[in-house]
């Protein structure tokens, strides 16, 4: 199928979605751009991705998939290698006032396909004046190239936390928005970079077409930002809260060496559990929590579970041999605050970074058990 057989497919799909699109007639392929008409927070747009890789029948990879609302496509780069320096580009007629981005890092179709495909580790990003170096938090695991020597690779349970949400500290105005592939991990068969969905976060307001997670993790980030404290409503009956105090990574690195415990070996710290009432509290220990977590979650990746939201390292200890914290905001059935802690990980060299396999399914020890 040739690619004018192509277009009317992609612009009836948008129709259904509410998206203007009107794809370029430029042929896709390895360092060629392709470019769609776009309407972002109601503006009219451009979108243009690098390359596109090539497919039969023509756009089966290209940038409209983007847009789809579906996990099961993905844009993916058409150049040699595995995707470094691709890169996504939005150009509005208008200055939009914009709160962040939020889109889903590799092919999220099935485990086979997300490991198969490279995915992004580190992400540029240009908004107006806004210029940022973004770690892509996901599980990461040790293996060994064909040379036997170790390497970090993406693992599986990265693509049960598909989304990854960037709310800045303050909205900007821009008529631009760039995203560039910094560093990647190379597929385990593909050297291809896909990535699945891409939203635009207007100030103040939620992008069309993204599941109740994602908005429920900007209310969620917004309120942080705003400093406005969160209502009682918003917690489930008791609340564990994790500590905040300076060291506290030292102290759980101590912990592990007198337990000796082997690396990404999960180890929670202990929380202290406090009522509904309580952690809507001025100074309960709910909001100090939120208020040493605000600088890691804002201007940085979050990655948001149907559960969970989780932060990027928060505070380190050691030099070969370490622990990162990553905070973690939990919630109930009903969507509501059950738990602020964070969660480690422990490495030893080489090592992997990233978030630990266990996120989603490990529980921290109340205070009063072995963790510290």
């Amino acid at each position: 199928m040739d690619r004018a057989t192509h277009a009317p497919r992609v612009l009836a799909l948008a129709a259904c979605l509410g998206i203007a699109l009107e794809p370029t007639l430029a042929a896709a392929g390895p360092g060629v751009p392709e470019t769609l008409e776009v309407e972002i927070a109601g503006v009219p747009a451009r979108l243009t991705v690098s390359s596109v890789l090539p497919s039969k029948p023509p756009g089966r990879y290209g940038p409209a998939k983007l847009l789809d609302g579906k996990l099961s496509t993905a844009w993916v780069e058409g150049d040699p290698g595995p995707g470094k320096g691709a890169t996504l580009s939005v150009r509005f007629e208008s200055p939009v006032a914009i709160d962040g981005i939020a889109f889903v890092p590799g092919y999220q179709k099935n485990d086979a396909v997300f490991l198969g495909n490279a995915f992004p580790i580190a992400l540029g990003v240009k908004m107006g004046s806004r210029k940022l170096t973004l770690q892509v938090p996901a599980t990461e695991e040790s293996a060994s190239d064909a040379a036997g020597d170790p390497i970090c690779r993406i693992s599986a349970p990265a693509r049960k936390i598909p989304w990854r949400v960037l709310l800045l500290a303050k909205p900007v105005k821009t008529t631009t928005l760039t995203l560039w592939v910094e560093d990647v991990y190379p597929g385990r068969r593909w050297e291809d970079l896909p990535i699945s969905e891409l939203r635009v976060i207007p100030a103040g307001g939620t992008p069309k077409r993204v599941p109740r997670e994602v908005r429920r993790a900007l209310d969620l980030l917004r309120a942080i930002r705003a400093e406005a404290g969160l209502s009682a409503s918003r917690y489930a009956k008791t609340v564990e809260v994790g500590p905040v105090e300076p060291g506290r990574a030292e102290r759980l690195f101590e912990q592990s060496y007198r337990d000796d415990l082997p690396p990404d070996t999960p180890y929670p710290l202990a929380t202290v559990s406090e009522s509904r009432a309580a952690a809507a509290q001025a100074k309960s220990r709910a909001a100090r929590f939120f208020a040493a977590m605000r600088p890691h979650l804002l201007d940085h990746l979050v990655a948001v579970g149907s559960r969970h939201l989780f932060g990027p390292t928060s505070e380190s200890f050691g030099d070969g041999e370490w622990v990162d914290l990553h905070p973690v905001v939990a919630f109930d059935r009903k969507g509501r605050i059950a738990g602020l802690y964070e969660v480690p990980r422990f490495d030893g060299a080489p090592g992997c970074g990233g978030l630990p396999d266990t996120l989603g399914v490990q529980r921290p020890d109340r205070a009063g058990d072995a963790t510290p």
